[in-house]
């Protein structure tokens, strides 16, 4: 991650040190908590999905306490108003913010959820991933990160009902161009508006029938080609990497490895 990255934030308070990224309409946020802390009631202005990571969690709403674990995740509409503390130091929490535009626009799909926390649910396995992929960004970590938030919210949702039980038809229009433009820049929002979906619809069943999200499968077709050309062809791995969809050479070496567990430069010399 970059400083000079306008889209990324990292501060110091007295107590944490906080890791910001603007995802469109939604903030990824890592807190490391250095001291234990306690806050006095108050409310946010943006709805979140907060995940506990590592740390224990107490939470007063009202009356009631709550008492969240390690590997929680809770969801909480914006403007409830809470009092929280964390009685350990060093422990991390990874929050998930999401603006009210995406939500509106996720309202017309399915019900927005209402306060929640759960563990040892796929939710976990979500928040995960996003927190995964923040702390790992690239440059196709965009629609990865927008695609598996979308996917958390409508597992959060429990409203499922207009998500074929079969593999739908746009399907086959949405995979052929994938196929055919790997090397392009797609974002669940542009393909959804080609077929006519709602982002939070092609995203959830994108993922159910290709168990991948459209970033990863857009991943893997780069680096399927690519292996291609190193196979083929003796061109430079630079010429490889930009001919296959990556931004440059190092670019393409990271994610190359990432995937397959090798350089593309030992896979060449493998063969």
């Amino acid at each position: 991650m970059s400083s000079k990255d306008p889209n990324y934030k990292e501060f110091k308070t007295r107590d944490s040190l906080i890791i910001k990224r603007f995802v469109n309409s939604t903030i990824l946020v890592e807190n490391h908590v250095r001291k234990p802390f306690k806050y006095s009631n108050h409310g946010h202005e943006i709805a979140y999905f907060m995940f506990t990571d590592n740390c224990s969690y107490r939470e007063r709403m009202g009356s009631v306490t709550h008492h969240h674990q390690p590997k929680t995740i809770i969801w909480r509409p914006k403007g409830i108003s809470h009092a929280d503390e964390v009685r350990d130091p060093d422990r991390r929490f990874f929050s998930i913010y999401v603006r009210d535009k995406c939500l509106n626009e996720f309202s017309q799909f399915a019900k927005i959820p209402a306060e929640f926390s759960e563990r040892n649910s796929f939710l976990v396995f979500l928040a995960i991933r996003i927190q995964k992929e923040f702390r790992n960004w690239e440059e196709c970590s965009t629609p990865i990160a927008e695609g598996l938030v979308l996917e958390l919210l409508g597992h959060a949702s429990k409203e499922q009902s207009k998500i074929e039980k079969h593999c739908p038809k746009w399907m086959t229009y949405i995979i052929d161009k994938l196929d055919s433009e790997f090397r392009e820049k797609h974002t669940n929002a542009s393909l959804a508006a080609e077929v006519g979906l709602h982002p939070v619809h092609l995203a959830t069943a994108f993922r159910k029938f290709q168990n991948l999200t459209v970033g990863e499968y857009l991943k893997r077709k780069r680096i399927n080609y690519s292996m291609q050309l190193l196979s083929e062809n003796e061109l430079s791995l630079s010429e490889i990497a930009f001919d296959s969809g990556f931004s440059d050479q190092g670019h393409f070496t990271r994610v190359f490895k990432a995937v397959t567990g090798i350089t593309p430069g030992a896979f060449r010399n493998s063969l």
